[in-house]
């Protein structure tokens, strides 16, 4: 498994049996996008690829829970930023849970780690990169830190455009650890005074707590490069003088219009109303057809043609009789070197065509059969379920038991109609369901149908 380092700028191989993996989570200020969602699903599939190859791994993904976008909206709505956070931490869950998304190991929140942190910041004081600026907040010197900006490739004498002065800093581009604040909420008392973590000192602890000094993947948005990776970087690896990560992966914005998708820009799709519409399936595989690395344009012509892939897929995949989760064919060769080889999914995805144009070509053989049991293993690693239960899911989705009864009398009828050999009939019944939004695929032996997407 090779998987790009944005560090480094080259491929690592990933050759351990058991791997340390984080996720910088999100701060629950408000309701998750669609944005977020494909950074989840992407570290999703490497998830489900290292279950496919038996490596055992540990997943940590944090919350923030504490933030100053949480305490102005908590100040909006009259509310305590526990609650806004409780709120909107239950509603990522479900957004999550509703995604089809392997759950981590561990979920720790940033008000449930204040004592690590606190340590963590008496570390670097003690190794004298950090100090107390005039107006009481706990600072990372940058300057004492001689890679800063390898990351994200930034000078550090360049910083002073990149931020906005303070008087009360040495450096332009030093960070808040501990930001001193006398309000009731949300402060927790410490030896720098009262007060409340900075945003990025939470990961560099919570990695530590959870996982040790050094992990094997660290996983964001690229976003997050600068600062915020930037500075766990010279947090962690100058508490521990170690590297924090082996691997560093990012994945590109999701556009919508050309423009990166963000609340700020008022441009966002929430979670929560996507699935509304759609079948979690069509939103995981139109998330999946552009490489991770780049960043993607959002469109309802993917939607249409994930759509119209998962008919298929959920048509034509067989569960293999046995537990074994051997590949046989080329296409499913093809299919795990793609994922194997940067977790290129858009490669990945073209598999399916061809897998799927074969099974038709050999109709019910043998040979289909084996194709058809690696079609359903394909896509499990993708997480999409083709067990009966989720096809029924996927072809009945967005249909009341009333609408489902009135499609299958139509079809019940076009079926009697194309046995009488009444085709003029069974077209206008066809017909009809298409003016319903349902599609139907006549196989060999059945008819298949499902609620086409608008």
């Amino acid at each position: 498994m090779q998987l790009f380092d944005s560090l480094s700028k080259t491929l690592k191989t990933i050759d351990k049996k058991e791997l340390k993996i984080y996720a910088c989570g999100v701060t629950v200020y408000d309701n998750i996008h669609i944005g977020h969602a494909r950074l989840y699903l992407c570290l999703d599939v490497l998830l489900r690829l290292f279950d496919f190859k038996n490596i055992k791994y540990k997943y940590v993904r944090n919350i923030t829970d504490v933030d100053d976008k949480i305490i102005n909206k908590a100040i909006k709505e009259n509310k305590s930023f526990k609650t806004v956070a409780s709120k909107y931490t239950t509603q990522m869950q479900k957004d999550f849970n509703d995604l089809g998304l392997i759950n981590p190991q561990s979920e720790p929140k940033a008000t449930d780690s204040i004592d690590e942190i606190i340590n963590f910041i008496n570390k670097l004081i003690s190794k004298n990169y950090a100090y107390k600026s005039s107006n009481g907040d706990i600072l990372f010197d940058v300057s004492k830190f001689k890679n800063y900006g390898e990351l994200s490739k930034r000078d550090l004498e360049n910083q002073v455009t990149q931020l906005r002065v303070n008087s009360s800093k040495d450096n332009t581009s030093d960070f808040v650890l501990w930001k001193v604040d006398n309000i009731d909420e949300p402060t927790w008392d410490s030896p720098f005074g009262k007060g409340r973590p900075g945003w990025h000192i939470e990961c560099s602890a919570m990695i530590c707590k959870e996982l040790g000094e050094t992990i094997d993947i660290h996983a964001g948005g690229e976003d997050l490069k600068f600062p915020h990776h930037e500075n766990e970087i010279a947090q962690s690896e100058a508490c521990f003088n170690k590297s924090l990560s082996n691997v560093w992966m990012h994945v590109g914005h999701l556009n919508i219009k050309g423009e990166k998708m963000s609340k700020s820009l008022g441009n966002f799709i929430k979670v929560k109303d996507i699935l509304t519409n759609y079948h979690k399936d069509i939103v995981r595989l139109s998330l999946l057809t552009a490489h991770y690395k780049k960043q993607q344009d959002f469109t309802i012509k993917q939607m249409h043609q994930a759509d119209k892939l998962l008919f298929n897929i959920h048509r034509l995949s067989v569960k293999p009789n046995s537990d074994s989760h051997k590949l046989n064919t080329l296409e499913s060769h093809y299919f795990l070197k793609a994922l194997m080889n940067d977790l290129n999914t858009p490669i990945a995805i073209e598999q399916f065509h061809k897998i799927i144009s074969k099974i038709e070509h050999e109709k019910n053989t043998n040979d289909a059969l084996v194709m058809k049991n690696d079609l359903y293993l394909m896509a499990n690693i993708l997480g999409i379920k083709s067990d009966d239960n989720q096809k029924t899911s996927f072809f009945r989705f967005g249909l009341n038991s009333d609408e489902i009864i009135k499609i299958e009398n139509l079809l019940n009828k076009r079926e009697q109609a194309r046995s009488d050999k009444n085709w003029i009939l069974a077209d206008e019944i066809r017909d009809k369901l298409c003016e319903m939004n349902v599609s139907v695929y006549d196989d060999t032996n059945k008819s298949w149908w499902s609620r086409t997407i608008i």
